[in-house]
């Protein structure tokens, strides 16, 4: 993640994106919030499930199988009380990544 700040730094560019198929350390993730650069880990997409996070005793939610394109990427961040957060980028919803870089 140095190695990419300083060559955003020596480019004048404003942001950068490193991109992985094994992970970031948590360390590595904070800097790269620090540092303006976007940490993405990519997988296998296939198949993914989405959960409702908020469920009481009478109206419990199933997860709801939804097919993916074939790759789906994880936009790491931090947020505000300091735990890690993976936005999903599958080109199918939402896309963090123009958020990020619109900051």
């Amino acid at each position: 993640m140095m190695t990419l700040d300083a060559k955003v730094r020596d480019s004048g560019a404003q942001k950068g994106m490193l991109f992985t198929t094994s992970g970031f350390q948590s360390g590595a993730i904070e800097y790269a919030q620090q540092r303006g650069l976007a940490a993405v880990v990519i997988q296998p997409g296939y198949v993914k499930y989405i959960v409702n996070s908020t469920c009481d005793d009478k109206n419990i939610k199933k997860p709801i199988l939804t097919l993916a394109s074939e790759h789906i990427g994880y936009l790491y961040t931090i947020n505000e009380e300091g735990y890690e957060v993976a936005s999903t980028i599958d080109g199918l919803e939402y896309n963090p990544l123009a958020e990020f870089f619109e900051k």
